[in-house]
């Protein structure tokens, strides 16, 4: 499922995407990431869900802007069958809607692509991916330590082939 966002020119503007939005842990909040996404999808889709498994975690180094690292973590929140029943919040999202993973991979950022596929793959594997900067972990790393490329299972076990 995508949703589009809405935002007169002048805000920064939020492509099209997954539900979800950013949390630090300077929030007076301080939820874990599972709270946040639960609150997160009630808030832009007006439904509650059930947070399950942590199926990507995708870290990104700074870029533009951003001085910071940032952490994405992708849970499954379980399937539902229609959109009635979603209270989009108008002054902020135009709409949701339901994509084939071909057409959601031409109309979502690079980066969410991969964590989208990376996540479906997850999903049926029943193991959590660890990506990089919303790509697969390249074969080196910055500091020439070698990895096997492609998306890396969390906690070390050894992905399903």
């Amino acid at each position: 499922m995508s949703r589009s966002s809405r935002h007169p020119p002048h805000q920064a503007q939020r492509p099209a995407g997954q539900a979800g939005n950013t949390f630090r842990s300077t929030d007076p909040r301080r939820e874990y990431p599972h709270d946040a996404c639960a609150r997160e999808i009630r808030e832009e889709l007006g439904i509650s869900v059930v947070v399950g498994d942590l199926l990507v975690v995708d870290w990104a180094p700074p870029a533009g802007q951003r001085p910071r690292a940032i952490v994405s973590f992708t849970f499954d929140c379980g399937s539902i069958a229609n959109l009635d029943g979603l209270d989009l919040p108008r002054q902020e999202l135009e709409d949701a809607a339901f994509f084939s993973p071909r057409t959601a991979e031409q109309r979502l950022p690079d980066n969410v692509t991969t964590r989208v596929r990376a996540a479906m793959s997850a999903r049926d594997l029943r193991v959590p991916l660890y990506l990089a900067g919303g790509s697969d972990v390249p074969a080196s790393s910055v500091d020439g330590a070698q990895h096997e490329a492609g998306p890396r299972p969390c906690g070390g076990r050894e992905t399903p082939r």
